[in-house]
């Protein structure tokens, strides 16, 4: 927990879990986390609204 929210902090921030034998899954989950504490929650979810906006739009 305390990784992953150190890692949407984007601080850097470590107590030794995460090292170079940590599985796949758990590495992209925290870069997905920094990517979300990088661009900020509503940026995010303005782009996923606007994604499914115009992929509705073009199913009609």
């Amino acid at each position: 927990m305390f990784e992953f929210a150190s890692a949407l902090g984007t601080v850097g921030l470590s107590i030794g879990l995460t090292t170079s034998v940590t599985g796949a899954a758990t590495l992209i989950v925290e870069m997905f986390g920094m990517i979300l504490g990088r661009l900020e929650i509503f940026i995010v979810l303005i782009g996923a609204y606007s994604g499914i906006t115009m992929l509705k739009q073009k199913l009609k």
